[in-house]
């Protein structure tokens, strides 16, 4: 099966890195951000978007370090995917979105949901994990 992508990929100046990002679907459509796994990127999404309704814009994006995106100087971890994604959709202007991550993805997802509640309008995680404990510290 061919999945391609979108050929018109752009990249986003974040903290040392290059964020790769692709725009596709409706303009004008509720924002959908697609999230891939560790070690992956952007293109193990891209056969998802042909059963995404068209009244969605997607932005799918591949993590630093991952993909087309750069490493930069940054160590990886979750909290700095979350930043970078946040950086991107600060760019592209985007208030409120639903989001759809796979595995790493997904935790991704869950942390940007708790981190802004208001913003994130649906969830859907795949294979990811999160817990949080009570008396856990999450550092946003």
């Amino acid at each position: 099966m061919s999945c391609a992508q979108n050929p018109s990929g752009r990249y986003l100046e974040v903290d040392s890195s290059r964020i790769y990002f692709e725009l596709a679907g409706n303009p004008q459509g509720k924002a959908l951000l697609i999230l891939h796994g560790g070690l992956g990127s952007s293109r193990e999404m891209a056969c998802l978007q042909a059963h995404i309704p068209a009244d969605y814009q997607l932005i799918s994006m591949d993590f630093r370090g991952h993909g087309r995106s750069t490493l930069g100087q940054q160590p990886l971890s979750y909290a700095r995917y979350q930043q970078d994604a946040e950086a991107l959709l600060n760019h592209l202007g985007v208030e409120q979105y639903s989001v759809l991550g796979f595995s790493d993805g997904g935790i991704v997802a869950y942390r940007l949901a708790a981190s802004h509640p208001g913003r994130v309008t649906r969830l859907i995680a795949i294979g990811a994990q999160w817990r949080l404990l009570p008396e856990q510290v999450v550092v946003f």
